[in-house]
């Protein structure tokens, strides 16, 4: 009775109790997470509140398949992976809504960028140039546009946002997981 639960928006109270209001800063990421609280209370006094915790993710994907494993759920993929110069290939969008990533993409110099947490990908489409905050790496298997949608290399962007990729030949499945 002394507590009232609201949705977790950036900025906005996620439960008022008989002793204040508890307001909510940063939005949940896989992987480190950092929360910033404010504890507003009746005569407006403030207290600010600290948290940190990790959130694990285990993932399984099959090769040509458009069926995914998260965290023991089945998910559907818009496309489903393939290989590309041998390399395995993952659906733009698909791969950000796997890990809730933010996605920038700059249409004039083809530029797409990934933000998770304080990390920061960028790649060019149909170039095999790539930034990993500031550090420059060649791909050999560039993210390309197709009739089918955009497509980017699987193994660079889970290993540098900090996945362990493990590839299982006999049945053609990628485990993942961010587990430290």
């Amino acid at each position: 009775p002394g507590t009232k639960l609201l949705k977790k928006n950036k900025d906005t109270p996620i439960a008022i109790t008989n002793q204040g209001i508890l307001l909510f800063k940063p939005d949940i990421e896989v992987g480190a997470n950092h929360f910033q609280y404010t504890l507003l209370f009746p005569d407006q006094s403030t207290q600010d509140l600290e948290y940190s915790y990790f959130q694990v993710v285990e993932m399984e994907f099959r090769l040509n398949s458009d069926v995914i494993q998260i965290d023991r759920t089945e998910k559907e993929l818009k496309h489903p992976l393939f290989l590309h110069n041998n390399r395995t290939m993952i659906g733009l969008m698909d791969f950000a809504e796997t890990i809730s990533c933010y996605v920038e993409y700059d249409a004039a110099s083809k530029a797409v960028t990934f933000r998770l947490n304080e990390n920061s990908i960028s790649m060019f489409m149909n170039s095999s140039e790539a930034y990993v905050g500031e550090e420059k790496y060649i791909l050999d298997a560039p993210p390309q546009i197709t009739i089918r949608g955009s497509f980017i290399p699987f193994r660079f962007l889970y290993e540098n946002f900090g996945f362990t990729v493990l590839w299982e030949a006999s049945n053609q499945t990628i485990q993942l997981t961010n587990q430290p």
